[in-house]
Formats: C-alpha cells, structure tokens, sequence
C-alpha cells in the first residue's frame, strides 16, 4: 500500500514539473499589453511602448488612466514606430514625466492623453498627425511652444487650455476651425497666425490670453465665436478680412489695449458687449450698410472720443454707449428711426436755445451734438441748418432770376 502511494505522488510531482517546464507563460488580461499588438515596460525610468506583431497599433482607450499611471519612477515616454494611436486617458496626470517621444506612424492623440502632465516642458509633433482629442495637453503647464504639422486637421475642444507657459503656437494649414477654448488662459501666448483655411474661431478660443499682442486674422475667416479674445488685454490693433461675416458676444470684452477697429463692410451679425469695456478704444469704423448697433456693444469704452454713424443705420439698441464718457462728437444719419433706452444714459443732448432734449430718434436722427463733456452735448449742426440752407438757396436762386428779367426787361426798352 505504502509503495503505490509513494508511486503515486512521484507521478503527480513529475506531472507538475513538466507542467512548470513545457507549458507557455500566458499574460494575464491586463498584464503588459496596451492596444493592438502594443506593449509596454518600465525600465531606468523609462515607459515604452512598442508594436511587436502585425496589427493596428492603436493603443486602448482608457475611461481614467494607463496602467502605468501610479509608476512615480517614469520620467520618460518613448513610443516607438508602428503606434498610430495614443489612448484616451493614457497619460493622464503623470507630473513626474518631462520628455515625450512620439513615432512618426501617429495618426492621432486620443482626449486626455496628457491631460495635467505638468513637467513636460516640450513636444514634437510627427508629420502625419491628423487629430488631436479634447482636453489632450490640458494643463501642460510647462510647455512653452507648440508647432502642428499641416497634416493635423483636427484639435479638440480645450486641447491646450491653462499651458501657461506656451509662448508661440504654429498652428496647421489644414485646420478648418479653432475649438472651444483650445488656447483658453494661454497667459503667456505673444502672437498667432490664423491659417488660411480656418472659416470660424469659436467660443473662448484665446480668452485671457493676457500676453497676446497680435493676431493676423486670414482672408477667409466668417466667424468669431462669443469671448473668443476676452480679456486679451495685451491686444492693440488687427485687421479683420473682408469676408467676416458674423461676431459674436463679447468677442473683444475688456481688450483693454485696443485702440482702433475698422469692421469690414461684409459684417451682418454681431452680438451684444463686443467691445465693452475696451478703455482705450479711440476709433471705430463701421460697415457702410449697418443698420443695427446691438445692445452694449460699446458700453464703457471710456476713450472714444468720436462717432460718425452710417448712413443706412436704422436702430441703436440698449445702453450701446453707456458709460463712454469721453464722447463728446456725435453725427446722428437721418435715416435713424430707432434709439433704446439707455443707448446714450450718460449723456444730455440740448438744443441751440438750451433746451434738454428728449433722447428720441425722432429729436436726434440727422443732428450733430458736440459738447465740453458727454453732459452738456450741444446741437451744433443737423437738419434745421438744411432747412435754413435750402430756404437761403430758393432766395438767391429767385434774386438770381429777377435780376435777369429786368436786365432783359431794360436791354428791350433801350432796343424800342
């Protein structure tokens, strides 16, 4: 009994052993893969990432973080050829890594990716990058220029929001728009040039740009999204291109730098507050067939000091020029049938004779007011001097002709 038993565990032990020896290691279902025939390891404080197999190399998108994620040794991440997708989330708040290595078969960069990854001071986009995700570098705060191959034809909303330290941006020819808040709080951002494809910059793109001195707009740009340069208080003077169609609210708002603006005569929609609180704006040309100043739109620009209204202006809505206590010149046109309540509240408007004048379109269309200050606005010239003109033209006109008669009148009695 006792030898059959010794036989017995023998053979399961040499089972067991062979088993040990002969059988393949298998990875566990999240042990070092990462995508599509993609691994990883972590060695010397380095993360890479490499396609081994035939396959997509796209690697997993993640609903929180790699599973490299909580290694506080990575300093370095090297993805070698063969990825052509960085994972949503993948990266996501590793502060300790400062070098990023990306291969030159990445086709795009998943929402997230390197969402906070505070150190990372600079990144080399490969040429043949097409998308960039939501969110991809927000609050890379240590990145201090950016430059996107013009194979890039997507960056998501927020992209680079709060790269604080981002000084220059070379953004790609292929873009067609910038997103919601793709450069939001980029405070030290000196200057952009809006490529020649981009049709719209959208909501908040540079809001509190704070640094940014100059844009050059491009010649096929339709839109402005609503605070899309708010709070750029850096921000001189640019040239909006023909073409630009459409403005939206508080596009400008506290551009406090801003001095002249000469909106294109293509500009038919414009929002409310564009300009409020632009203190230093001195200039402004409107497009020749405005008919609308929206609501607010020049409320606290306490340095325009003139204004000509076009012709063809119909309506002057709400508090419009509320607050602009420098504008001491004002041409109503004729043709102004509407004014709101309180489009001019710190001002008075008086007749020659003294009198306080209604702020109505009826008692100020056509009419020219100058004053030593917004509060004693003088009617200097408008439509009762047309009269005036027209009568003392019909007068010289007839003086004119009964000067004619007589000379014939005494030319034919010196003839008789």
């Amino acid at each position: 009994m006792r030898t059959v038993y010794k036989i017995a565990v023998s053979i399961i032990f040499v089972a067991i052993l062979t088993a040990a020896i002969f059988v393949p290691e298998t990875t566990p279902a999240d042990g070092n893969t990462c995508g599509d025939s993609l691994n990883y390891e972590v060695t010397d404080h380095v993360l890479s990432i490499t396609k081994d197999s035939p396959g997509t190399g796209a690697m997993n998108d993640y609903n929180v973080e790699g599973p490299w994620a909580n290694d506080d040794t990575v300093l370095y991440i090297v993805m070698g050829e063969g990825v052509t997708h960085i994972g949503a989330n993948a990266f996501f708040g590793m502060k300790n890594v400062i070098s990023v290595t990306m291969p030159s078969t990445l086709k795009s960069i998943g929402r997230n990716a390197f969402n906070s990854c505070t150190n990372i001071s600079e990144i080399e986009f490969p040429y043949g990058l097409e998308t960039i995700g939501e969110t991809a570098f927000f609050s890379c705060s240590s990145i201090e220029s950016l430059s996107l191959p013009d194979t890039v034809k997507d960056v998501g909303k927020e992209a680079f929001k709060n790269c604080n330290l981002v000084e220059s941006v070379k953004l790609s020819k292929s873009m067609t728009s910038i997103q919601d808040e793709c450069f939001y709080m980029c405070s030290s951002l000196k200057s952009v040039v809006i490529p020649e494809n981009v049709i719209s910059i959208e909501k908040k793109a540079f809001y509190n740009c704070i640094k940014l001195t100059n844009v050059t707009f491009n010649d096929n740009l339709e839109s402005i999204g609503e605070d899309a340069f708010s709070l750029c208080a850096s921000l001189k003077n640019f040239q909006l291109p023909d073409g630009l169609s459409t403005i939206y609210n508080y596009a400008f708002w506290r551009c406090t730098s801003l001095t002249s603006v000469t909106l294109p005569d293509t500009v038919t929609n414009m929002g409310k507050n564009i300009f409020q609180d632009c203190t230093s704006l001195k200039e402004i040309v409107f497009p020749r067939d405005l008919a609308t100043i929206p609501e607010r739109m020049f409320m606290g620009c306490t340095s325009l000091e003139s204004m000509v209204m076009p012709d063809h202006l119909v309506t002057i809505k709400k508090e419009a020029f509320r607050g602009c206590t420098s504008l001491t010149y004002i041409e109503f046109n004729k043709d102004l049938k509407s004014l709101e309540s309180g489009a001019f509240s710190s001002h008075n408007f008086y007749d020659r004779n003294g009198n306080l004048l209604n702020q109505t379109a009826q008692n100020l269309a056509g009419e020219t007011f100058q004053g030593e200050s917004v509060t004693e606005m003088i009617k200097i010239s408008g439509s009762d001097d047309d009269r005036e003109r027209s009568i003392l033209f019909i007068a010289a006109i007839a003086v004119i002709i009964i000067l004619i008669l007589l000379t014939a009148i005494t030319y034919l009695r010196r003839r008789a």
